[in-house]
């Protein structure tokens, strides 16, 4: 039960955050989004200690020439995960 919680809060935090492609926004990363769904699942387990075992994945959005772009960010490891991902 606690794990569905979790797992629902981090689901609901990354389409949150892929969500936000479509927005007019400038160079914001979504880091904040994945650590409101985070800091949710704590919230919900009451006393209990939870400890990250994957990695912490962040889209970073930035806008040149009017177009809209994406790129994956591990900020585990400190590696870009993908290229920049046109999204409009």
């Amino acid at each position: 039960m606690i794990k569905q919680r979790i797992v629902q809060g981090l689901a609901a935090g990354m389409m949150a955050a892929t969500l936000l492609c479509g927005a007019s926004v400038q160079d914001v990363e979504a880091s904040t989004v994945v650590q409101a769904a985070e800091e949710q699942a704590a919230r919900s387990v009451g006393e209990e200690t939870i400890s990250p075992q994957s990695d912490r994945l962040v889209w970073v959005m930035k806008e040149e020439d009017g177009k809209l772009y994406r790129r994956l960010y591990n900020a585990s490891t400190g590696k870009w995960m993908t290229d920049w991902i046109l999204c409009g």
